[in-house]
């Protein structure tokens, strides 16, 4: 049991002190809703800072999406550990360190209170700590949420975390007069017992301000996909699954999530320990409620000699294995986020901006080298539409390059694809390209994209298991840029949503290695083998078939003459991983579209479409005995065997589709240089830098 949870288990709140703290939240409430500015909302960029004796206050503004005063009572209530570490994760971003509900009461319908316990982690000063009430009500049109910090019994303060207080801090939302979709503004307090200006709390204010409204999007979007009037009996026999959309029946059984309620099939679901507060209870869960948890733990520097862990109020991590498979991704990304800081400066961006570009020009001369076929090995199976082969023997440096053809997919949406400014998205595509070779990746910073260029430029952390088992993994740390230029004048392009691509015009994702001064070598006891890429990365061609992707890896020999046979399999296996591009482009766009759609809308459609169809809808042939019916997972259509499209992989990096619906023509992923998403890449970008 963790210092926590004893002090949770030891913590008595009596009536006495519950009907204070609503009385002292109701008069701070009152005095919130006096002081929200008359522009709140026109300006989510703008934060006021007021320092009012030993008293930091900062205030900033944001438009929020339309919903009902209930929808934003029940995102604020918390009424469960594992539902606060969410919402707070959400909310404050990778700053979280570990939060417990200690006291619940709900008032009436309109009012609530509970007791919070938080950890939050700085970059730059020791962990805080803070222990408050939470008190939520709704005031005529206006919700209100306050924070005040509390002095209760156990929960002393501890001797590796610095107790701080919340000081009338909270949120006020009330309904707005644009209109449409953002129909509400939301005014964001946030304040502590400070004794000069405080720079995290600026920063988190500001994280909170921006979060805020994807916070209640997808609240709202759990709360409108959540079909909470289903349940095992109200569901009628041979219904497709909400998930896989595939029909269950005895042999498919249903099972109902315990978290969301959703209705789905066996095979889509599973059994997860859930850690609420004191005890952990298996439950069985759903594909989408079983991901790993959003919350990540966040290792803080070392406290003093002779004061407790704070290793031992942070929840318990897996073993680390070093074995393929296993686990070494959480012990690596603890130390990468402990160790590896970047100082974003303004020249710090603008000489990777120009490395970025050396590296393209580099990456462009070494396609214009001599390359020789590769000749790879028998236990290497490769695609048929794969072509590799090697540069001829040059000194310190061998490349390998895969080329495959991709159909007549826009190059933009490729380069989309490519970008992967968040770790969440980099993770994902690099977890479905190198598949069993990849450990884990973590975005260090992502420059914030600018409006029409589609410059991506962001430095990553990378590891890689080695070309045995028992040789230590790789890692690196790189820069990652990618542009979209000219092939004759090498001048970048300016696209936009609606840009025609044209032959002339070609798209570029340079790796390249980069020496940070925060980023060196991780410790010894890790055996991690710190490695470079030297003229790494993609070229995405237009041609009249489609498009030509070639991807180059190399491996940098300076104490040999030429690679050894393994390193030149090992490359030859990462090489091929290009295949898997065109199922990275479409699981990217399904996720997109899963995202802005119905899962019951759909699910209701393919249970019509089910009873009334006896004919696949691609190709009309009528479903027979040996012909079977398939559920597309996008829209739902029943189709055949023959007009169905997959991806390739297991679990949740497999998708059945129909082939109107992977057709190249159809997909369309999010541009990062559109204009709503460069106000959230600026905010992902302060992320990256606190962390």
């Amino acid at each position: 049991m963790t210092v926590a949870e004893e002090l949770l288990r030891r913590t008595v709140v009596s009536t006495d002190l519950e009907q204070s703290l609503v009385k002292t939240a109701r008069n701070h409430a009152a005095t919130m809703l006096r002081e929200i500015p008359k522009d709140a909302g026109r300006a989510p960029e703008l934060v006021e800072r007021v320092h009012s004796g030993n008293v930091h206050v900062v205030k900033a503004s944001v438009a929020l999406p339309a919903a009902s005063p209930a929808d934003v009572l029940a995102m604020f209530h918390t009424s469960t550990t594992a539902r606060y570490q969410e919402f707070m994760a959400r909310l404050f971003g990778d700053v979280v360190l570990d939060g417990l509900v200690i006291h619940d009461k709900t008032l009436s319908a309109t009012e609530t209170m509970t007791l919070h316990w938080l950890a939050l982690h700085s970059s730059t000063e020791r962990p805080r700590d803070y222990v408050y009430a939470q008190y939520t009500a709704q005031v005529q049109s206006h919700v209100v949420c306050v924070w005040e910090s509390v002095e209760l019994s156990p929960w002393v303060p501890l001797a590796c975390a610095d107790r701080r207080s919340f000081r009338q801090c909270g949120f006020v939302i009330a309904d707005g007069s644009g209109g449409g979709n953002q129909s509400h503004r939301a005014t964001v307090f946030m304040s502590e017992t400070a004794p000069s200006d405080s720079v995290f709390l600026r920063r988190l204010a500001a994280t909170v301000a921006t979060n805020l409204p994807d916070t209640l999007a997808s609240f709202l979007a759990f709360q409108n996909n959540r079909p909470s009037f289903f349940a095992l009996h109200a569901v009628e026999e041979e219904s497709p699954c909400t998930l896989c959309h595939r029909i269950m029946d005895e042999d498919r059984p249903k099972v109902e999530c315990s978290r969301c309620r959703v209705v789905c099939c066996l095979d889509c679901s599973m059994f997860k320990l859930i850690r609420d507060g004191r005890q952990a209870t298996p439950s069985r869960l759903c594909r989408s409620c079983g991901q790993p948890p959003l919350l990540e733990s966040i290792v803080v520097p070392e406290p003093a000699a002779g004061s407790p862990s704070w290793q031992a109020l942070l929840p318990p991590e897996p073993p680390a294995s070093n074995s393929k498979g296993g686990g070494t991704t959480a012990a690596l990304s603890r130390h990468v986020k402990k160790r590896f800081k970047i100082d974003a400066t303004d020249a710090l961006e603008a000489d990777m901006r120009d490395v970025g570009r050396d590296a393209i020009h580099a990456l462009l001369e070494t396609q214009a080298l001599p390359f020789l076929p590769s000749v790879a090995p028998s236990s290497l199976k490769l695609a048929a539409n794969v072509v590799l082969s090697e540069t001829a023997p040059m000194p310190r440096v061998f490349t390998i390059k895969a080329v495959i053809q991709l159909p007549r997919f826009n190059l933009l949406d490729v380069m989309a694809l490519l970008d992967m400014r968040s770790t969440a998205l980099f993770r994902d595509t690099m977890q479905t390209l190198l598949t069993s070779d990849f450990v884990d990746g973590v975005v260090l910073h992502a420059v914030a994209p600018m409006h029409r260029s589609a410059e991506s430029l962001t430095i990553n952390w990378l590891a890689l298991h080695n070309a045995k088992a028992h040789l230590p993994p790789r890692d690196y740390v790189f820069l990652k840029y990618g542009d979209c230029i000219r092939r004759r004048s090498r001048d970048s392009v300016a696209p936009t949503k609606d840009t025609d691509v044209d032959v002339d015009m070609i798209g570029i994702s340079a790796w390249e290695s980069v020496d940070l001064p925060n980023c060196a070598e991780l410790p010894e006891s890790l055996h991690v083998l710190r490695m470079v890429f030297r003229r790494c990365g993609y070229i995405v061609e237009p041609t009249a078939a489609g498009l030509s992707v070639s991807f180059f890896i190399s491996d940098v020999h300076q104490t040999r003459s030429t690679v050894s046979s393994m390193t030149k399999t090992w490359l030859q296996r990462l090489a091929t991983s290009v295949a898997l591009l065109r199922d990275a482009i479409i699981l990217r766009f399904f996720a997109e579209q899963k995202l802005h759609s119905d899962p019951r809308a759909v699910v209701a459609a393919a249970a019509a479409v089910a009873r009334d169809n006896d004919h696949c809808v691609v190709c009309s042939k009528r479903f027979t005995l040996l012909r079977r019916k398939s559920h597309c997972m996008l829209c739902g259509s029943v189709v055949c065997k023959a007009c169905m499209e997959g991806t390739q992989g297991s679990g949740n990096n497999r998708l059945r589709a129909c082939v109107a619906c992977c057709a190249p023509s159809k997909v369309c992923l999010r541009k990062y240089w559109a204009a709503d998403m460069t106000a959230s890449a600026a905010s992902s970008t302060s992320e990256s830098s606190e962390t």
